[in-house]
């Protein structure tokens, strides 16, 4: 299946959080690829920055990306976020070429 959607999410984290986040972090991860039409997601630790984290979903298409975001899984990890204090930033890239021939 290709990709026709990513979403990401930028999250800085307070330092003392850190050294556990990809632990807890996955608990969550886990429940959010079995959203329909995901096809995979990743956590990434940015290595020149403190604290800093990306985790990116890979989906089939723009609808059913959106509606993930009104699902439980990611409404827990998005209320986990906010509980230790996170910065985030949202970002999402669509297809051109898929988008172009209207699939």
């Amino acid at each position: 299946m290709a990709t026709e959607c990513i979403n990401t999410i930028e999250i800085r984290l307070v330092e003392p959080l850190d050294s556990t986040f990809a632990q807890t972090a996955r608990t969550y991860i886990d429940g959010l690829q079995s959203a329909c039409g995901c096809l995979d997601y990743t956590l990434t630790r940015i290595p020149r920055e403190p604290g800093l984290w990306r985790l990116t979903g890979y989906w089939e298409s723009e609808s059913l990306m959106t509606r993930s975001f009104d699902e439980a899984p990611m409404m827990q990890l998005l209320d986990y976020l906010i509980d230790t204090g996170a910065s985030l930033s949202f970002g999402s890239f669509v297809s051109l070429v898929t988008a172009a021939h209207g699939n």
